[in-house]
């Protein structure tokens, strides 16, 4: 979705006085995927006990618009010599293995293209996020771009794919290929919205992928997350609400499902089927459990670190004061030591954190302590982001943020 922290503020400060934009479980990895021949399996398994530690982020369901089936349109110019590699991927995903054991929980399943609308022209150098919804909006009243049989909306994704020279400018996100490699967001279209998928093309915006495998990781990104929040400013679904009275620190980084798995920098960040890519995202089923890898389709033959964070929330702290967070290692099975570091990395104001320990295993435990600079203006807020691995190719990061009333 578009994430807007001005809009998280507003919230903040109404709290403080009473209280973004790219992109996995045991029974549902895919067909077709394959554990690394390296793949990590214990020999002493059966006695390995994991740790007790707090309870992992479950992304609230506030009963909004969702695709049970989603149906695609694909829109492409001309000039996008990437269009019926785009196309070919879309196609397998609404049909993939990989949607369907990813939706599941959620309620979605196996979706169709509606239409893939090969536009005559060749994209615009600059086009804003206005001008995309005028483009869309026209599309729609002279029916270029379908709607479903039925003639809903209901569940139609339109997505839009840009060639690289194509910036974007969105005035909440910024620019593409700069602040994010992709959003989605609804069109309120008179009365009768609809929803849509901008998707950029990036030159080495993830080192890990190519351009174009990335492009693909993007959209499958951002289609889990419309069909799983399919209208998020009017009827939101699978998303955490800045009108809540306990804010979560993923309103800062990304709200939906896909974004909690994307502050994993592994090789096993995404999956791939056959040529294509997509992206893991974030089971509330496997969070609540809380005895495995959050982020599906995920390998069982790899054993899965991460740290637990007390309180996950927003902090509320006076300037020149400080505030803890408790955290507690654990794993599925054995493995080496891992790193923690913290870092304060955007925001409104630099953050002090600093940690008692920076290596830490399964049953350790350790304090984050985290300051903010005397003088710091009120209605302000930092983000400090929690890194935990075992390498700068191999590491994971959770949001903390420090707010001050």
């Amino acid at each position: 979705m578009r994430l807007s922290i001005l809009a998280a503020l507003s919230v903040l400060a109404a709290c403080s006085s009473p209280a973004p934009p790219l992109v996995a479980l045991d029974s549902s990895v895919p067909d077709a995927f394959s554990p690394p021949p390296d793949a990590f399996v214990p020999a002493d398994a059966s006695a390995f006990v994991i740790a007790a530690h707090g309870p992992s982020t479950v992304i609230p369901d506030q009963g909004g618009a969702r695709f049970h089936h989603p149906q695609l349109v694909i829109i492409t110019f001309a000039d996008d010599a990437n269009r019926a590699t785009l196309e070919a991927h879309a196609s397998w995903l609404v049909t993939s293995s990989w949607l369907t054991n990813v939706g599941a929980e959620y309620g979605v399943g196996a979706g169709t293209i509606l239409a893939n609308v090969r536009r005559a022209d060749a994209a615009p150098d600059m086009i804003t996020t206005a001008g995309i919804e005028a483009l869309l909006s026209a599309g729609v009243a002279d029916h270029s771009l379908p709607r479903a049989a039925d003639g809903t909306f209901r569940e139609v994704l339109y997505v839009i794919y840009f060639p690289q020279h194509t910036m974007i400018d969105d005035p909440s996100l910024g620019h593409s290929c700069m602040a994010y490699g992709g959003y989605h967001y609804e069109m309120d279209n008179g009365g009768d919205p609809f929803s849509y998928a901008v998707m950029p093309s990036c030159s080495g915006f993830n080192p890990s992928l190519g351009d174009l495998e990335f492009e693909e990781e993007a959209m499958s990104h951002e289609l889990i997350e419309a069909a799983t929040d399919a209208r998020p400013r009017s009827n939101p679904a699978f998303e955490f609400s800045q009108a809540s009275s306990v804010l979560s620190p993923w309103l800062f980084v990304g709200p939906e499902v896909g974004d909690l798995c994307a502050l994993r920098i592994t090789p096993d960040a995404f999956i791939r089927e056959g040529s294509f890519v997509a992206t893991r995202i974030w089971s509330n089923a496997a969070a609540a459990a809380n005895d495995r890898d959050p982020c599906i389709p995920a390998n069982p033959a790899t054993p899965y670190y991460s740290v637990a964070i007390v309180p996950d929330q927003v902090a509320f702290v006076a300037a020149g004061a400080s505030t803890t967070f408790e955290i507690d290692a654990w794993s599925t099975a054995p493995v080496d030591p891992f790193f923690l570091y913290a870092v304060a990395s955007g925001g409104m104001f630099a953050a002090t954190p600093s940690l008692d320990v920076t290596m830490v295993n399964n049953g350790d435990h350790a304090t984050l302590t985290v300051g903010v600079p005397a003088g710091t203006p009120s209605m302000s807020y930092s983000l400090v982001y929690l890194e935990f691995g075992h390498s700068t190719t191999e590491y994971s990061a959770w949001p903390v943020v420090v707010y001050v009333p």
